[in-house]
């Protein structure tokens, strides 16, 4: 293969699994499994041996974080020489480069951020045990409102309002933070993204979502809240994201 002997940047691997280029790792296994095994592309399915083999190339390269980050790069190196278009690493719009232009100096159309850097680290999804009620509620609404009740195995305790650490012991958690004496010490909010269902947490209780994420952590998505058809000042999002 050109340039690595894992991948070859003259293939489009997220055209192959039908995802955008800033998707959620998440996302990208979910394709992946949904192109293998429900439109029958795998072998023992009747699918060509030919198709399948570029599908596992393309899934085992965007899998990797690693592989991935240097395919992107030497994809945009590739497309830049060619005079082609690049893909912003932090929005993932479109920016169209005449042959010639130096791609690490140029700066995207829309965000005015460098399009060829270091993409920022992989928001974790964070694990938490949702009863079946809760996670139907988070689906429906696009998030919910938690508090703390245990204690973390290393006993250490952190108030999301002042940002104070202590050490609490064993047992359940005080009814307030010694040092801010917030009742709200514990409590922060999970959003799921209703696109791509990834899961991020925020500590703020009172702002409106679209106020603290304009568009989704993992797939960018500006519509990624359900309460965005019921804002008052939804136009003002929607004039905002077009």
């Amino acid at each position: 293969m050109a340039g690595s002997s894992k991948f070859d940047p003259a293939v489009d691997y997220y055209a192959l699994l039908q995802v955008h280029p800033t998707a959620h790792p998440e996302v990208i296994k979910r394709a992946y499994r949904a192109i293998i095994g429900l439109l029958q592309v795998h072998p023992d399915l009747g699918g060509r041996h030919e198709d399948a083999v570029r599908l596992n190339e393309a899934y085992a390269v965007l899998a990797d974080p690693s592989l991935r980050r240097a395919y992107d790069m030497a994809r945009r190196a590739q497309e830049a020489e060619a005079g082609t278009t690049l893909h912003c690493v932090h929005c993932g719009t479109r920016n169209r480069l005449p042959a010639g232009t130096d791609a690490a100096r140029s700066v995207c159309g829309r965000c005015r951020r460098l399009l060829i850097s270091a993409p920022a680290p992989e928001i974790p999804t964070p694990e938490l045990p949702l009863s079946p009620v809760l996670t139907t509620a988070l689906t429906r609404s696009g998030e919910l409102r938690i508090e703390r009740t245990r204690v973390p195995a290393d006993g250490r305790l952190r108030c999301l309002r002042c940002r104070f650490s202590w050490s609490a012991g064993s047992g359940r958690p005080p009814a307030r933070c010694p040092r801010c004496h917030s009742r709200h010490w514990g409590e922060f909010r999970l959003f799921a993204c209703r696109a791509c269902g990834h899961r991020f947490l925020a500590a703020d209780l009172t702002s409106w979502p679209y106020t603290l994420y304009p568009a989704c952590p993992a797939c960018h998505q500006p519509h990624w809240h359900p309460g965005c058809e019921r804002h008052p000042l939804r136009w003002v999002f929607n004039l905002l994201t077009a």
